[in-house]
């Protein structure tokens, strides 16, 4: 098929591409030292601030409680957490547990780190905004939200939201100074900060951490932003893991010996792609059906990816019990919805209405090797119903979306529908919602705002459920606000020591026991 020859001839210039020399990755080369190379910049180590989210990934921070590999929650720091009320969760932390520079983990430190997020970050606010919290016992404290709430377990476990256990004293003397923090021991972690700059971190074990001796002595993570020499790197022996690949290596590294392409068990990140309702052709429902029914979402699935990508029946994965499946391939369909709105086929092929042609943009960033793959896929089937489609990349896609609302027609990003612990109801706020800081198509509809208002209030999962069914009818199904054009693994390329790395489904890269 063509998008295979695309992918194969994209993969050959790939390999020749090896733009970063091996001189300038890690330099590490300890038995128990893990070497890790990634895309992405560690902004913060402060859990208040935007980009502290990375600290979750590489085991820097604890958490309250944690999502397993099943996807369910459960008590991590936490001994347990007990609904009192509608309002009223009780949190009660096990015994023993210190930070790293030796302070005890008691309830008073515990309400002082979850109340300093609640004044100071954005995300614990989304999710738990107006909130008391009150110690009650040495080891005990009470969350009272301001209404129910049926995010506090996921609020309490989130990479995103940041609820992580850290001692308050500490950030609040950095008083925004990273290198304050670095050796301040401010954590329960398994390892400890010992070097940090956005580009590099360093990490060594906790001797001391509570849930046992952890299996490494150190950490390392670099960020080498291109992913070539990212793979380059584990090939030489310069690196143990290489995060964030581009999907092509599967073919590349599928019968070498020197490096390994691993994925994850589920495919939960969703390609989501946002459209633009400001601005035509999109401000038109019938143009928007058009342009999902001409998708083939099957092909991006398997043809593509080769089985990497999950095909996109809904926006939500197709395996779980709240997910409708109604994201068709319907190419007939689209062509007559075009038809009926006066678009007529053109010498090109393109269609055209009054002399213009039928033309719109997908906007995506050039960080994501596989979402480009992805719309160059789209592009082509979308040219067999007579849209013109093309590709707008930007540096800071999500940046321009917010700064530019007119100027963009439809974009992907690895966004997803659902949270790194599986929540839905956190994403469903930020990107479906009238207010949602990330409703980047302008969606303004009161019933899905109702839903929202529902399922953050709404404790009985079952209803939960049914809610999201009411809402995807008419987020995909009457109105065409949303789509996913596929889910996808989560991918790392390993070394041949690492070969039997599990790669976690929820962004858990690191625990206390990972080792080779």
């Amino acid at each position: 098929m063509k998008t295979q020859r695309i992918i194969l001839i994209v993969t050959a210039l790939l390999a020749l591409c090896l733009t970063l020399g091996s001189s300038a990755i890690l330099a590490s080369s300890q038995d128990k030292t893990l070497r890790i190379l990634n895309s992405y910049k560690c902004a913060s180590i402060d859990p208040a601030k935007g980009g502290s989210h990375w600290l979750f990934d590489w085991a820097a921070t604890d958490t309250f409680m944690k999502v397993t590999e099943n996807g369910d929650i459960v008590p991590n720091v936490l001994k347990s957490l007990d609904r009192l009320d509608s309002l009223r969760w009780k949190l009660t932390l096990r015994e023993g547990i210190r930070f790293q520079n030796g302070k005890k983990l008691d309830a008073k430190a515990a309400a002082a780190a979850i109340q300093r997020q609640l004044d100071k970050s954005k995300r614990a606010q989304l999710l738990l905004g107006g909130s008391k919290i009150k110690v009650t016992g040495p080891m005990q404290l009470v969350i009272e939200t301001p209404r129910p709430n049926a995010s506090v377990p996921n609020a309490l476990a989130a990479r995103n939201a940041s609820l992580f256990v850290y001692d308050a004293e500490v950030m609040e003397a950095a008083n925004g100074d990273m290198s304050k923090i670095v050796g301040a021991g401010a954590f329960t972690a398994p390892y400890e900060i010992v070097a940090y700059n956005p580009e590099y971190f360093k990490l060594k074990r906790n001797n001391d951490y509570w849930a046992g001796t952890p299996a490494l002595e150190q950490i390392e993570i670099q960020v080498v932003p291109d992913e070539q020499a990212r793979i380059k790197a584990v090939q030489s022996g310069e690196a143990d893991l290489a995060f964030y690949p581009p999907f092509e290596a599967a073919f590349t590294l599928k019968h070498k010996k020197n490096a390994f392409f691993k994925v994850s068990e589920k495919a939960l990140q969703s390609l989501l792609i946002y459209i633009n309702l400001r601005t035509p052709p999109f401000d038109n429902v019938t143009i928007r059906k058009a342009f999902s029914m001409g998708i083939n979402y099957r092909e991006i699935a398997e043809d593509v990816s080769e089985g990497i990508f999950a095909e996109a029946k809904g926006i939500y994965p197709y395996d779980l019990p709240y997910t409708i499946k109604n994201q068709r391939f319907d190419p007939e369909k689209a062509k007559q919805l075009l038809d009926q709105e006066g678009w007529k086929p053109g010498k090109n092929g393109i269609r055209y209405k009054n002399g213009k042609p039928l033309t719109a943009s997908i906007l995506l960033s050039p960080r994501g090797p596989e979402v480009k793959t992805v719309c160059i896929a789209i592009q082509n089937q979308l040219s067999k119903i007579g849209m013109d489609i093309k590709l707008d990349v930007r540096e800071d896609a999500r940046g321009y979306q917010r700064e530019n609302l007119t100027g963009w027609n439809s974009s992907i990003g690895l966004t997803g529908s659902l949270s790194g612990t599986g929540d839905y109801i956190q994403p469903f706020i930020r990107r479906f919602t009238t207010k949602g800081d990330w409703n980047f198509g302008g969606i303004n509809d009161q019933r899905i705002d109702v839903i929202a208002e529902k399922l953050q209030t709404t404790l009985e999962v079952s209803k939960q459920h049914d809610l999201l069914k009411q809402a995807q009818k008419i987020l995909v199904d009457e109105q065409v606000y949303i789509l996913s054009s596929t889910f996808k693994k989560f991918m790392v390329v390993t070394s041949p020591e690492w070969k039997d790395y599990q790669v976690s489904s929820y962004r858990r890269h690191i625990t206390w026991e990972t080792a080779p």
